[in-house]
């Protein structure tokens, strides 16, 4: 196991960059589609909210890609 403790600035999570929205987006999916107890709050469209900055970097179409996922996923349970 390694770990690696954060030593920088903290900030809040709305200042936080577009990519780090765009990851904790993809740990919320997870959470949400295994149904996990430390989901917290997370909702399918708050997922959807995170990811949505960090799509304009996206070379090869991977994070669009995710988002539709999303989309898809959120269809399934309503």
């Amino acid at each position: 196991r390694l770990s690696f403790p954060y030593e920088g600035p903290v900030r809040p999570f709305v200042e936080s960059t577009p990519d780090f929205h765009f990851v904790s987006a993809v740990a919320g999916y997870g959470m949400l589609l295994r149904q996990s107890p430390h989901r917290g709050t997370t909702t399918w469209e708050g997922v959807r909210e995170w990811a949505g900055p960090g799509l304009h970097q996206d070379r090869q179409g991977y994070r669009a890609e995710f988002y539709d996922l999303v989309q898809k996923a959120q269809g399934l349970g309503e």
